[in-house]
């Protein structure tokens, strides 16, 4: 039995914000009791807070936000198995991705309609998606959704028969599965092995298999049940404690002839404080932890996994902030999208894990460039190799010497796996806000992607403002 809830301060924050009709972070906030729900498989509620969160957004005209909600009841509904609404929200997700030219949202969004192909055995059409998808990830770098790509895909093949192409994409499952080696992914690598097998007619491999997985289970229900186990520890040694406590007012009931009132008083006033105390020091502790947690989910979902900076979300996020908020007399907001040159072809040649320091080398630039200058600025990857920055209340000159630090800092990096004579460059689009055309951060990108295309064809290695 759970104390308190895993969300307790988020519905006190839903409800204040609902009675305030504060639609700052109440899209947020449903949001979030939306996923927390989902995930205890309160389906009905969780969708419930999803639609919520929705109508906030469309209220609030935000259509990025709009298509991560529409992504996250599409999957809600298939937990749920209401296949039809799921269809209609990972549809409507992908228009509006399409609207954006956000390519990752209409790859998650495609894979979620992937995955309910397989659900209701649609196979050819699961495959037809996976076969999308995979690569996309692949490119990139997206190993864990490449991997989840490809075990879809080989399930559509085992459920057709088709051996050779079961065998390669659960070939390329395997090669993934080193990065993320938990007893999850292990658990349905080996399933579609043993069904595999089966198929081949091998089935004592199968059987074999299946039995390993059996104890992988078993383990990892070990594992997830091991904390719910402390809490109801720590709760039965607090049931104890009180049932002790009460044998003990009792036995000092039965000889209160022999005890003055004032003593027994006393007594009782300490057992009060007593227990008291042991239940602000369980109630805190679950509090903490349980706001620890909730801390370290947000980090994680605003965080690039490889080079720790903001992502894509958290930096649009930010940019959107910047833009609702009053300028500084003087000044302005300032907004540059940044790609690395001839990365895909860097890749190629050096491999993907030289790649990747690239661009932890970059994010490091970055990082040592923006100082004082602007306060507040912020940079993000925004996908692949694209970055965005955002400088708030920057002058034009201000900026310029960012980027010519960006550009220092950048080229005189020593990056693990890079000759030192081979000189890596990007190219920026940079926009200064102007209210009369920017109505919203959506143009102001649109309009650096427009600069940063100019850049790429004069040359590339340089910075359009």
């Amino acid at each position: 039995m759970i104390i308190l809830k895993p969300w307790f301060r988020c519905e006190k924050a839903y409800n204040i914000a609902e009675k305030l009709n504060d639609l700052s972070f109440l899209d947020e906030v449903s949001g979030e009791l939306g996923t927390a729900n989902v995930r205890l498989e309160n389906f009905e509620e969780g969708i419930a807070y999803y639609l919520k969160s929705l109508e906030i957004c469309i209220e609030k005209n935000t259509r990025f936000d709009q298509s991560v909600i529409l992504y996250n009841l599409g999957k809600a509904y298939l937990l749920n198995e209401n296949f039809s609404k799921s269809k209609e929200m990972y549809e409507k997700s992908i228009i509006i991705n399409k609207e954006l030219k956000d390519d990752i949202g209409l790859m998650w969004s495609k894979r979620g309609l992937a995955d309910l192909a397989i659900k209701q055995h649609h196979w050819s059409e699961a495959i037809e998606l996976y076969n999308q998808t995979g690569p996309f990830f692949a490119a990139l770098d997206d190993k864990m959704s490449e991997f989840w790509s490809y075990n879809g895909l080989t399930e559509a093949y085992i459920a057709i028969e088709d051996i050779a192409k079961a065998q390669t994409s659960l070939a390329s499952s395997k090669r993934l599965l080193k990065f993320f080696p938990t007893s999850d992914n292990t658990i349905r690598y080996q399933q579609l092995l043993a069904n595999l097998e089966a198929l081949k007619g091998n089935y004592k491999t199968a059987f074999e298999l299946t039995k390993d997985n059996i104890e992988i289970i078993k383990k990892d229900h070990f594992q997830k049940k091991k904390q719910e186990v402390e809490r109801q520890r720590i709760q039965l040694d607090s049931e104890l404690k009180e049932t002790e406590n009460r044998l003990l007012t009792e036995k000092n009931e039965r000889q209160e002839y022999k005890i003055e009132q004032q003593n027994k008083q006393q007594k009782l006033w300490y057992l009060v404080i007593f227990i008291i105390a042991i239940s602000l020091i369980i109630v805190t502790y679950t509090l903490y932890k349980q706001v620890q947690l909730r801390d370290s989910f947000k980090t994680m979902a605003l965080r690039d996994h490889l080079t720790r900076c903001p992502n894509r979300r958290a930096i649009l996020e930010y940019a959107n902030s910047c833009f609702s908020e009053p300028v500084s007399e003087g000044k302005s907001l300032i907004i540059a999208l940044i790609d690395l040159d001839n990365f895909k072809k860097f890749n190629d040649t050096y491999g993907h894990d030289v790649g990747d320091n690239v661009l932890i080398a970059f994010s490091k630039a970055c990082k040592m460039s923006m100082r004082d200058d602007v306060k507040y600025g912020k940079y993000g990857r925004y996908g692949g190799e694209e970055w965005l920055i955002v400088l708030p209340n920057c002058t034009k000159p201000v900026a310029e010497n960012i980027f010519a630090r960006i550009k220092h800092n950048f080229s005189s990096a020593e990056i693990d796996g890079v000759p030192k004579e081979q000189n890596v460059t990007f190219s920026a689009g940079v926009q200064q806000l102007d209210k009369g055309k920017h109505k919203n951060v959506a143009s102001m990108i649109s309009a650096t992607d427009n600069k940063l295309y100019t850049a790429k064809e004069h040359g590339k290695d340089k910075i359009v403002f």
